[in-house]
């Protein structure tokens, strides 16, 4: 028998399985990230239309600043994770919605307390029966990362 060159397969490249991955290579782990689709990222999206990129980016909780400032503030936090080519890039649009989560009335999970684990070596991350949203998938890959690390005994 061979020993596995993989010692995390990661199913699925949205961003729950990119943070998975992030923090397994954080502590020098093998993994392997096995996507349907064409692209990674899930459910962000961005689009290439006649030679542009158009990158999709949703912000919570803005309702105190003005459509300027929103702008201004989205761009600084774009060009931390971009660089400088983000001075070039134009805004398109903004259009605001007053209610674009779905509804998270109580008894909700608490996001906090996680236990991705289905069985031995079989773990879940995203959305997955958990509270929508991209910092929830963020976390969820994290953690589930961290109990694989812990369970498995990775140092």
């Amino acid at each position: 028998m061979r020993k596995s060159d993989t010692d995390v397969i990661i199913v699925g490249a949205g961003i729950s399985g990119l943070s998975c991955a992030k923090t397994l290579m954080k502590k020098d782990l093998r993994f392997l990230i096995l996507e349907a689709g064409q692209k990674v990222g899930g459910r962000i999206k961005s689009d290439h239309v006649d030679g542009f990129i158009l990158i999709a980016v949703v912000v919570l909780d803005h309702k105190s600043m003005d459509n300027e400032s929103l702008v201004l503030s989205v761009r600084r936090e774009l060009r931390q994770w971009f660089g400088d080519p983000v001075r070039n890039w134009s805004h398109i649009k903004t259009y605001h919605m007053g209610h674009a989560l779905p509804d998270q009335s109580p008894p909700v999970s608490n996001p906090a307390i996680y236990s991705g684990k289905v069985r031995d070596g079989v773990y879940t991350c995203g959305e997955y029966q958990r509270i929508p949203g991209i910092q929830w998938a963020l976390l969820s890959g994290r953690k589930t990362a961290e109990q694989i690390i812990h369970e498995n005994q990775f140092q």
